[in-house]
């Protein structure tokens, strides 16, 4: 595994965001990154990483907020005031999240 983090690699098409239990999971069991804090193996600055822990989901926010080089709360912001109802489950529920924020404009 190369030096890129779990976000770039998103960013890049080489992962996508589903797979980052994969990437926590092998942190831990000390197969990659061991010289590294999870954050910085999955390429989130302090605040990106706390975003994240509040609520998994919004990993989706925070890769599309580095593929367009803005800031997280421009994705998170509208999300983490929605019920937690509407923004919790499964992929399928976080696709729909995606599309949400992509018909508010904050999506490209």
């Amino acid at each position: 595994m190369s030096n890129m983090s779990f976000i770039d690699r998103c960013v890049r098409g080489t992962a996508l965001p589903d797979q980052i239990d994969d990437y926590v999971e092998q942190w831990h069991e000390g197969q990659i990154g061991q010289d590294l804090e999870l954050r910085e193996l999955l390429g989130m600055n302090k605040h990106e990483y706390a975003v994240w822990m509040r609520d998994a989901n919004a990993i989706y926010g925070i890769v599309a907020a580095k593929r367009t080089k803005r800031p997280i709360e421009d994705f998170t912001e509208d999300y983490f005031s929605m019920p937690l109802a509407a923004r919790a489950g499964s992929t399928d529920d976080a696709k729909k999240v995606t599309d949400w924020l992509r018909k508010l404009g904050k999506l490209d």
